[in-house]
């Protein structure tokens, strides 16, 4: 890659692309943007494909990034095992309400008839309840928790309890100045269909914009 970059500045361009670059942790990454940056001009632009360390951003700020693209922030909302919802502070668990309907181990536990279609629809809609209900203040976290783990185990055996908690505690979304926040309030937590996913990676990138807006901000 150092030399395939020396050879293209070599040839006259100015603006070079790095990919290769998603399976690589910071480190690696950086040895590779240190090893090309080495051989050609301080000034010839850099973009990195996929670069998805928005977290290890500063330690690539020597090299003088033009710019890089990650479709991280929006498909960790619904991709991520743990990291769905993302804050200045924290990256927050979503909580699994799915649709009774659309969900594959409980529509198969239904056909087994081991779950009534019935039950299961009960219960779904105890847990959307209680999640809106605490957001108004209207019941308690563990009233809510409990509507949402008992909802959830018909389908998964393990629940991040912990997590969860966490982030029905901490109500960031209360306080969020994102439009995504603002028009649809503690639904932006919940995971359960596309729209309603995609409307939280939205608001990932929103934030991950205003991160690196500060980053930058730093830089001077």
């Amino acid at each position: 890659m150092q030399k395939a970059s020396k050879s293209l500045v070599d040839m006259g361009y100015e603006y070079i692309a790095i990919g290769g670059l998603v399976p690589l942790n910071a480190d690696q990454c950086e040895e590779i943007v240190s090893a090309i940056r080495q051989v050609i001009p301080f000034e010839t632009k850099i973009h990195l494909f996929g670069f998805a360390k928005a977290n290890q951003l500063k330690q690539f700020l020597p090299y003088n990034i033009s710019s890089f693209d990650s479709t991280s922030p929006l498909t960790r909302a619904f991709k991520d095992n743990k990291f769905n919802y993302f804050t200045p502070k924290e990256r927050y668990t979503a909580i699994r309400i799915p649709s009774s309907d659309g969900t594959a181990a409980l529509k198969r536990k239904i056909s087994s008839g081991l779950i009534s279609q019935e039950n299961a629809q009960k219960m779904e809609k105890l847990a959307l309840k209680a999640i809106r209900d605490y957001d108004k203040g209207m019941t308690s976290l563990e009233d809510a928790l409990d509507k949402i783990t008992a909802y959830e185990k018909l389908f998964r055996a393990k629940i991040p309890i912990e997590r969860y908690q966490q982030v029905l505690k901490d109500k960031y979304w209360q306080q969020c100045p994102c439009e995504i926040c603002q028009a649809v309030g503690v639904e932006v937590i919940i995971f359960r269909n596309s729209n309603r996913n995609r409307r939280r990676g939205f608001h990932n990138l929103w934030q991950f914009m205003r991160e690196l807006e500060a980053l930058l901000k730093g830089q001077h």
